[in-house]
C-alpha cells in the first residue's frame, strides 16, 4: 500500500508559488492572435492552471476597471470564485459500478476463497512500490524536476492493477466490496497521474495532493472488508496462497 505522506507542505508551497506564474501567462495567451490575413483566434486553455488563470485574471481585471484592485474583500471574492470554479471543472477519477466488473452467482467459501487469492496474485502481482507523493516531494525538494518521470511506472502499474481488478470473476456477494477496491484503484491512478503533471498543471497536482489521502483510505478500507468478510465466513489462507494479503492488513 502506498506510504504516509508527511510532507504536503513542499508541494503546496511550489503550487502557489507556481500559479502566479502560470497564471499570469496563462491571460497572457487569451488574447487575440491577429496577423495579416488571418482573424482573431482565440486561445483555449488546456490545463487546468491554464484555465484557473484565465478565469482569475479576467476576473482581477474587472476589478481594475471598477477601481477595486485595492480592496481586499473583492480581492477574496475573486480569489474564491476562481477556486470555485476551478474545483467544479476539476476532472476527478472514473468511478466504477457493478456494471463494470465480472459478476459470477453467489459465492460460496470455496469461490470465495478462489476470487481472494486471485485478488491477492493481482496485488503482489501490480502493486507499486514506490509512492507518487514521496517522489513528487522528492523532486521539489532537491530542485529536480527530471526525477518525476520515475512516477510514469507508478502509473502504469495502478493501470495494470486496475484492469486485473475490472477482470476478476467476483462472486455477486461480494461485488460491493470489490466495487469499492477497484474505485480505490482508480482513486490511486488519478492521485498518481496528478503528481505526474504537478510541474505543468500545478492546479491539477493540487487536486490530486487534495484526494490523496482518501484514496489511500479507500485502497485500506476496501481490503479490510474484505478480509472481514472472509474471516466470518470462515474462508482461512495458508501462508503460501495469495489471500493472506487479507489478514495483513492494519486497522
Amino acid at each position: 500500500m502506498a506510504r504516509s505522506y508527511p510532507h504536503k507542505q513542499t508541494i503546496i508551497i511550489f503550487i502557489i508559488c507556481v500559479i502566479g506564474v502560470a497564471g499570469t501567462a496563462a491571460y497572457a495567451r487569451t488574447q487575440p492572435v491577429i496577423t495579416e490575413n488571418i482573424s482573431p483566434k482565440q486561445y483555449v486553455p488546456d490545463t487546468l492552471t491554464d484555465q484557473f488563470g484565465k478565469n482569475f485574471f479576467a476576473r482581477f481585471m474587472l476589478l481594475q476597471q471598477g477601481e477595486l484592485t485595492e480592496d481586499p474583500d473583492s480581492i477574496k471574492k475573486v480569489i474564491d470564485q476562481s477556486l470555485d470554479e476551478m474545483v467544479r471543472e476539476a476532472p476527478m477519477p472514473q468511478t466504477y459500478g457493478k456494471k463494470d466488473i465480472v459478476i459470477i452467482g453467489y459465492g460460496d467459501p470455496s469461490s470465495q476463497k478462489t476470487y481472494a487469492n486471485a485478488v491477492g496474485a493481482t496485488f503482489h502481482l501490480y502493486m507499486p512500490k514506490q509512492d507518487a507523493a514521496t517522489i513528487a516531494t522528492e523532486a521539489l525538494e532537491d530542485n529536480e524536476l527530471e526525477k518525476l518521470a520515475a512516477i510514469d511506472d507508478i502509473i502504469r502499474a495502478y493501470e495494470a492493477l486496475l484492469r486485473g481488478l475490472l477482470a476478476i470473476p467476483t462472486p455477486e456477494n461480494l461485488s460491493a466490496y470489490h466495487v469499492g477496491l477497484v474505485n480505490g484503484a482508480s482513486s490511486m491512478l488519478f492521485v498518481s497521474q496528478g503528481m505526474r503533471k504537478i510541474s505543468t498543471d500545478p492546479i491539477q497536482g493540487l487536486v490530486a495532493l487534495s484526494m490523496y489521502a482518501s484514496a489511500q483510505e479507500s485502497m485500506r478500507i476496501g481490503l479490510l472488508q474484505l478480509g472481514d468478510h472472509f474471516s466470518q465466513a470462515g474462508v482461512t489462507f495458508s501462508n503460501t496462497e495469495p489471500g493472506i494479503l487479507f489478514t495483513q492488513i492494519m486497522y
